[in-house]
């Protein structure tokens, strides 16, 4: 979906980063490209930046990330609200 055009490096908060610039392989798609930052020490993503072709930018700083992270089997339950029909298309 889409292709690297840059990479290059970059600090944050005095942390290495690698930087890889992308755009999306076909055109006509609303996003005109994204930037993806990954601290280099353990390729966890910190930082997001996507600018869509009417000029706006969505920004995601992601924090505190931890990979592996023990989840009870209760974290991933639903429960329909009442008067709700469910239509399990598995």
């Amino acid at each position: 979906m889409f292709r690297v055009t840059a990479a290059t490096k970059a600090r944050i908060g005095g942390v290495a980063h690698d930087v890889l610039t992308l755009r999306p392989r076909q055109a006509g798609l609303s996003v005109r490209d994204a930037t993806l930052y990954v601290r280099s020490s353990d390729a966890v993503p910190t930082r997001v930046r996507v600018h869509d072709v009417n000029g706006g930018t969505l920004a995601f700083d992601l924090r505190e990330v931890r990979r592996n992270a023990p989840l009870a089997a209760s974290t991933f339950r639903f429960a329909a609200p009442r008067g709700t029909e469910v239509v399990d298309l598995r």
